[in-house]
């Protein structure tokens, strides 16, 4: 009962499907839910990229099937990704991203490493 009178938490569930895309949102919360303290795991799986151009109205190369999951933090307009898994047809990619917000010029790191990258994959890209 004193979960239902006063939660700490909230777990949440959130799931798109669109276009041949996958997209979904899962996590827990913390009471009162601020877009400063957001932390919940993301999964994104498509097809081929190019599934999203009549969505999105833009010319997205044909690379795929693309799989992406994450860990997401937000800390004010940051944004950390720290535990990132992409698959990209059969190429596999590990590491962390960021997107600094906060800085007068808006800031992206990313780092992945690979044990099997295969140019092929990402063809789409430079054609």
């Amino acid at each position: 009962m004193e979960y239902i009178s006063s939660p700490k938490s909230l777990p949440l569930s959130i799931g798109a499907e669109f276009a041949k895309n996958r997209l979904t949102f899962t996590g827990e919360f913390a009471i009162p839910i601020t877009s400063k303290n957001l932390e919940m795991a993301m999964t994104y799986e498509v097809e081929n990229l190019d599934n999203l151009n009549e969505v999105i109205g833009v010319d997205l190369p044909s690379v795929g099937p693309i799989y992406f999951h994450s860990r997401f933090h937000t800390k004010g307009a940051t944004y950390e990704l720290p535990n990132v898994e992409l698959r990209v047809a059969e190429s596999n990619l590990k590491g962390k991203m960021l997107l600094d917000g906060e800085s007068e010029k808006p800031r992206i790191e990313i780092e992945l490493i690979s044990d099997q990258l295969l140019l092929d994959d990402f063809e789409g890209f430079w054609k």
